[in-house]
């Protein structure tokens, strides 16, 4: 079974563990950061690891900072630090924002087909089922999935 692999950042995936035991159904692993430097810097130095990449509309800066301090800036950031990685990849917004949710700038930064609203069943189905499709299109993951047993060893 081919797996794929996810690096989301939220400051609140600590505590979304069914959504996490739901993309493994999925066939999704996923690796969650609380803050957009954290998350960017892993994705940076393991790009080809990654075959998609899920962002919280409102995250913190530091995998150190206060709750309370997180904001959409920091996401416009990681998307310009995502933009410079060498890979290029499908970018998610899975956020509770309803701002952010109907946003023109998110739709004109991400996409409105890539922006999927938290606390909708039918969205979150949505959006684990348009992860794995664009992460079974990542050249690495049918790399990694075609010699899986080669590469185990």
């Amino acid at each position: 079974m081919p797996t794929y692999n996810v690096l989301w950042i939220d400051d609140k995936h600590e505590g979304m563990s069914s959504f996490k035991a739901t993309a493994r159904r999925y066939d999704l692993t996923i690796n969650a950061f609380k803050s957009a430097n954290g998350g960017m810097s892993e994705l940076e130095a393991n790009y080809s690891h990654y075959d998609a990449v899920l962002l919280d509309a409102k995250i913190l800066e530091d995998e150190t900072d206060a709750p309370g301090t997180e904001s959409t800036r920091y996401i416009h950031q990681a998307k310009a630090r995502l933009d410079a990685i060498p890979k290029k990849f499908d970018t998610f917004v899975y956020t509770g924002q309803v701002k952010a949710y109907a946003n023109e700038t998110f739709e004109e930064v991400f996409g409105r087909e890539n922006i999927y609203q938290k606390g909708v069943e039918a969205e979150r189905t949505r959006l684990f089922e348009n992860l794995r499709r664009s992460a079974a299109d990542s050249e690495d993951a049918n790399l990694r999935n075609k010699y899986a047993t080669t590469l185990a060893v």
